[in-house]
């Protein structure tokens, strides 16, 4: 008798660590960074709508909940949609606030390198971060200016991007900035000769 009330006393505390366990786990998930979540908050509280005196507070809470999203989840249409309308409801500064905390660390760095790279290994380069894209942009892109037009017009985009101050043009770029340093610091890079590594 006494050996049956020990194994049912563990029984119910396996039970009830399991139970904890798993609110425990519930409770932490719901302060997961998603792109739904971020979506609803700018639709619960859009920028415009804060006091300009907390603006640079919202601003600096958007760049902290959108880098925490991984480079797939940053590419969601419906995320990109909603904080492109709040990334043109700033102000300039608040642009280039909002840009300089979600670009990517070594950014600049690795322009630099993908403009150095020989015209050949860049353009392997520049089709393969277009097909990663792999969205309607990136094949109107292709279509409008053709394969040797596209690797001409990232060439000036990137020299733009590092001489120009111009927030619109660095948020447009971001997804293929993401994807390029992605490309480059994953096992897909592409060496000085053109060939895949």
């Amino acid at each position: 008798m006494t050996h049956r009330r020990t194994w049912i006393k563990c029984s119910l505390a396996i039970v009830l660590l399991w139970a904890t366990a798993g609110a425990a786990m519930a409770w932490l998930s719901s302060f997961e960074v998603t792109p739904g979540s971020i979506v609803e908050g700018i639709r619960d509280k859009p920028i415009q709508s804060v006091p300009q005196t907390q603006r640079a507070g919202a601003v600096d809470d958007l760049a902290q909940r959108f880098n925490r999203l991984n480079v797939t989840q940053r590419r969601n249409p419906e995320l990109m949609q909603e904080v492109r309308g709040q990334f043109e409801s700033m102000t300039l500064e608040e642009q280039r606030a909002f840009i300089r905390q979600v670009m990517p660390v070594g950014v600049e760095p690795m322009i630099r390198a993908v403009l150095a790279l020989p015209p050949k290994s860049r353009k392997r380069l520049v089709n393969r971060v277009m097909g990663d894209l792999g969205d309607d942009r990136a094949a109107a892109f292709r279509a409008m200016l053709g394969e040797e037009g596209v690797d001409q017009f990232v060439v000036q985009w990137l020299e733009s991007f590092l001489n120009v101050d111009n927030p619109q043009m660095q948020f447009e770029m971001l997804p293929m900035i993401e994807q390029m340093m992605f490309r480059l610091q994953s096992g897909g890079r592409v060496d000085r000769d053109g060939r895949d590594e």
